[in-house]
């Protein structure tokens, strides 16, 4: 059983602009969430983490099978 408990790393603030009805949702969501004991931020949070993830994948597929390779005067790469 472990005793010790390692520190949650720190969170900071993001800002984005959404739609307001996007917006108006969630204010919803995070009082009815709230009201019924959930973390709606964590909830976020998490899919968040998962989105930079899958991001980070698909650039990477990007750059590897999609994008013309560039040299550095602009002239495409030819194979």
């Amino acid at each position: 059983m472990k005793i010790l408990k390692q520190k949650p790393e720190p969170t900071g603030t993001i800002s984005i602009r959404v739609p307001t009805s996007l917006k108006t949702e969630l204010d919803a969501l995070r009082t009815q969430c709230n009201d019924a004991g959930f973390d709606l931020g964590a909830s976020l949070t998490d899919a968040l983490v998962k989105m930079v993830k899958q991001i980070h994948t698909e650039i990477a597929h990007f750059k590897k099978h999609v994008q013309s390779p560039v040299t550095t005067n602009g002239i495409v790469k030819l194979n």
